[in-house]
């Protein structure tokens, strides 16, 4: 909202993105993440799909490696923030 308010008092308008907190401009939307829980949920099907059209193997090994790489970025972000305080 900050930057959106800069622009706008430097008379820059954006000709794409988030415009205001309920307003998108342009083609390739959507811009705000909460709106892209469709396209992300079509994604990981895709993926689960190809994972085991390819592999053979049953998708809970694929939710299970999902589960264990969020639970180490988790791990990571808070030893950064750790580190930074």
């Amino acid at each position: 909202q900050g930057m959106l308010a800069d622009l706008k008092n430097f008379d820059i308008i954006p000709d794409e993105g988030v415009i205001s907190e309920t307003e998108e401009k342009g083609e390739y939307g959507p811009y705000t993440q909460s709106k892209k829980k469709d396209i992300y949920l079509w994604v990981l099907a895709v993926i689960s799909l190809l994972y085991i059209e390819f592999t053979g193997l049953p998708v809970y090994y694929l939710a299970l490696f999902c589960i264990v790489a969020a639970v180490i970025k988790t791990f990571l972000i808070r030893k950064k923030e750790g580190d930074e305080k």
